[in-house]
């Protein structure tokens, strides 16, 4: 049977029945062809059309954005058959679901090499921003040491101080409230700063080098601090503060070891249990060996203790430390909250008590002593008050939370922002998510409908594990959104599709939430490219 022709632009002809139209990148439909004239929902239609049925399988977008207002339009051709109108009904489902399309849609663009050499790339794969910082840090310590003082002529009291600053920095600068006046800070580059730039304050979110690189040094401080202090134990009042300062130094060996990524990723609960428990025993012996060298010197010298407290800078450092540690404690609250579940996977939460800015997220538990996770909160649009928080089965934590949702949750501490704010300083961004992760977008693309993006979100069947109202969402912040459903179509190949979809979409950079692994392999892979891309790190 010899193939049927429907008439087009030049570059979008196309047979029906037989394979042999080529693949096209194009990606902007044309409103217009000729007499025909297209409606708002047929074109927001014909641009969100995903091919699922073989004889389709080789059309280029432009190409199939074309096939069905064409088909519907009273300059179609006589009637088609039975065959042709089922497969022009599946076509109109705009998630992707068929293997072919997503190979062919991350093939539609050409890879380009990577940059350097693969020493060079190893090199700087290593040495991120986050582990730069956390380097900074040391060296800081090392050059500052060097210029005040001989490493000779360090008394334990010098020592002390350095360990004493260390640790308060690194403690602060995990309080929300100084996360969010550096995202402030970084977002206040416009998208007309120079790329170079915002590329570099698009990183904000590697602020933890700064917390792990002053609790190293002051963990390596207040071991030197001990080691000078066991030096001369003939001073009878030395003892009982060496005595504090071993048993201190072995805490915060503990901590730092719990803190190692690998072993943090696979036993997550027991490191959230030795940075808290540990944490706050090792303050409260600071605070005790504080206490005894002031009442010590008080007793020799005759000193007033009060003087004597105010000149400490160990104390000054114990009182911001012991307030930053009380602070998100004192903001703990009991919510009610609306577990809607979309299904045996996924979860929606309601809140009503505030209302959220653009990507910040909160941390909510039902045994604040034992654990608390951090997700993403949606903001309701217009004025309306609460907000909304995506869950998803990940553990067996969310996974008794769907089971057996409560109504009543505990909230700690205050709203932080997400790397999903850096997205405002760039001028068209990609948002690329996986599974749940678009819930930390969906605060981006509903608040700033109006900010240029594309999307692009793979997802065991959307649908049916996130609802029609999740999936409306994407599609009503990009008519062309590219939605994957991974259990019909495979994972494919995540890298060359993420990058065919930048270079389509015309985007300056890229902004990715997923886990770890899909992640560091997106990143990675067009970090090496020279692709602007941001994406939440895993060992802060």
């Amino acid at each position: 049977m010899p193939a049927r022709r429907f008439s087009g632009p030049p570059a979008a002809s196309m047979a029906v029945m037989m394979e042999v139209v080529r693949p096209r990148a194009n990606s902007e439909p044309m409103a217009k062809y000729g007499s025909i004239d297209f409606s708002p929902d047929e074109t927001r239609l014909a641009r969100a059309l995903r091919l699922q049925a073989k004889p389709f399988s080789n059309l280029g977008l432009g190409e199939k954005q074309w096939l069905l207002p064409l088909l519907e339009s009273p300059f179609a051709p006589p009637s088609i058959s039975e065959e042709q109108e089922e497969l022009c009904e599946k076509i109109r489902d705009p998630i992707v679901a068929d293997k072919a399309e997503l190979e062919w849609l991350s093939c539609s663009q050409e890879l380009p090499a990577q940059l350097g050499t693969k020493t060079t790339r190893r090199f700087w794969n290593f040495f991120s921003l986050y582990r730069l910082i956390f380097a900074f840090t040391i060296l800081a310590n090392l050059f500052t040491t060097v210029l005040i003082a001989p490493i000779t002529s360090i008394t334990s009291s010098d020592a002390a101080t350095a360990a004493a600053i260390n640790l308060c920095v690194a403690i602060l600068v995990r309080n929300e409230h100084v996360v969010n006046a550096l995202f402030r800070l970084a977002c206040t580059l416009k998208p007309s700063a120079p790329l170079s730039v915002r590329k570099v304050g698009g990183k904000v979110y590697s602020y933890g080098g700064f917390h792990s690189g002053c609790a190293t040094s002051g963990s390596l401080w207040y071991l030197l601090f001990t080691i000078l202090l066991g030096v001369d134990l003939r001073d009878p009042y030395k003892r009982s503060a060496f005595g504090f300062a071993v048993v201190t130094s072995v805490l915060l060996l503990i901590i730092s070891l719990a803190a190692i990524p690998a072993f943090r990723v696979s036993h997550h609960n027991a490191f959230e249990a030795i940075h808290r428990y540990v944490g706050w025993f090792s303050v409260t012996l600071l605070w005790t060996q504080l206490s005894v060298s002031i009442a010590t010197t008080n007793y020799l010298t005759g000193e007033p203790v009060g003087l004597l407290m105010v000149k400490s800078v160990l104390f000054w450092c114990l009182i911001i430390i012991t307030l930053a540690i009380i602070y998100p404690w004192s903001r703990l609250r009991m919510r009610n909250v609306h577990v809607q579940v979309l299904s045996p996977r996924a979860a929606l939460l309601h809140f009503d008590y505030k209302r959220m800015d653009v990507c910040q997220g909160i941390r909510i538990t039902d045994s604040p002593l034992k654990e608390t996770h951090s997700f993403a909160t949606i903001s309701k649009v217009g004025d309306e008050q609460g907000f909304r928080v995506l869950m998803s089965r990940a553990g067996n934590w969310t996974s008794d939370f769907i089971d057996n949702p409560p109504t009543r949750i505990w909230v700690k501490g205050a709203p932080i922002y997400g790397v999903m704010r850096v997205a405002l300083m760039f001028k068209k961004v990609l948002v690329v998510a996986t599974g749940s992760g678009i819930g930390p977008c969906l605060s981006f693309l509903e608040s700033c409908p109006d900010h240029p993006m594309h999307v692009v979100w793979m997802g065991s069947d959307p649908r049916e594990s996130y609802g029609d109202a999740i999936v409306n969402s994407v599609f009503e912040a990009d008519s062309s959104a590219c939605i994957v459903d991974t259990s019909k179509a495979g994972r494919g190949d995540i890298t060359r599709l993420v990058h065919a979809r930048y270079v389509e979409s015309q985007s300056e950079a890229i902004v990715i939430i997923s886990n770890a692994i899909v992640t560091r392999q997106v990143v990675s892979g067009l970090e090496s490219r020279g692709i602007p891309v941001f994406g939440a790190i895993f060992d802060s």
